[in-house]
C-alpha cells in the first residue's frame, strides 16, 4: 500500500477495515493504521472519518455493481435473458462480497438517523437503477423506472436472504424467475 498516494490508501485502508470491522465499528485510527497514514491526512483528503467512510461505501458499491451495470447496457442479447443474466451475477457476487454487504446493511439500519449516509446510500442506488431504466428504456419496455426499481427491491431482497441463509437452495433459478416476472411480459 505505501506506493499508492495517501487518498487511494486510505480509501482502500477504509474497505478492508469495512469488510473487517463493520460500519459502526471501523474508526478512524484502524483506517490510519491500515494505511500507514497520518491520522490527519482523513480530514485533509475527506472532511472526515465519515466522509471517508461513505467514499469507501461507494467505491465498494460501484466496483461490485460495475459488471451488473455494463451487462446490463450491453445489446448482445434481448433484455430478459441481459437481466436473468445480470440477476444471477448480482447473487454470485454477494459470497464474494459478503463483509462489504454485511457493512453496507449495516450502515442501511443506521441511514434513518444520519441524513449524509442515507443520501450516499440513495444516490448509489439511484446510479445502479438509473442504468437499469435506461436499459429497459432502450429495449422498448414499459414503465422502464418502475420496473427498474422492482429489480432493486428483488437485489435488496436477495441480499437479505443471503444474509440469513448463506447460499440459498437454487439461487440461480430464483434470480431468473424474478427476472423473467419484471421484465419482458406482456402487461
Amino acid at each position: 500500500m505505501g506506493g499508492e498516494p495517501v487518498k487511494e490508501r486510505l480509501l482502500e485502508a477504509a474497505i478492508a477495515c469495512l469488510q473487517r470491522q463493520g460500519y459502526a465499528a471501523t474508526t478512524a485510527r484502524d483506517i490510519a493504521a491500515e494505511a500507514d497514514a497520518n491520522l490527519r491526512s482523513i480530514g485533509y483528503h475527506y472532511g472526515s472519518t465519515q466522509g471517508l467512510l461513505l467514499a469507501a461505501i461507494s467505491a465498494n458499491w460501484r466496483r461490485w455493481l460495475a459488471p451488473l451495470i455494463a451487462l446490463a447496457s450491453s445489446e448482445g442479447q434481448p433484455p430478459q435473458a441481459r437481466l436473468a443474466e445480470g440477476m444471477v451475477l448480482f447473487h454470485s457476487a454477494l459470497s464474494e462480497n459478503a463483509p462489504m454487504v454485511h457493512a453496507w446493511l449495516e450502515a442501511v439500519t443506521l441511514a434513518p438517523r444520519d441524513p449524509e449516509l442515507r443520501a450516499t446510500l440513495a444516490a448509489n442506488q439511484q446510479e445502479f437503477r438509473s442504468a437499469l431504466a435506461r436499459t429497459l428504456a432502450a429495449a422498448g419496455q414499459p414503465d422502464p423506472e418502475l420496473r427498474a426499481g422492482a429489480i432493486i427491491t428483488v437485489c435488496d431482497g436477495l441480499i437479505v436472504r443471503q444474509l440469513l441463509y448463506g447460499e440459498a437452495d437454487r439461487p440461480a433459478d430464483v434470480a431468473r424467475h424474478a427476472a423473467a416476472a419484471l421484465v419482458g411480459l406482456d402487461d
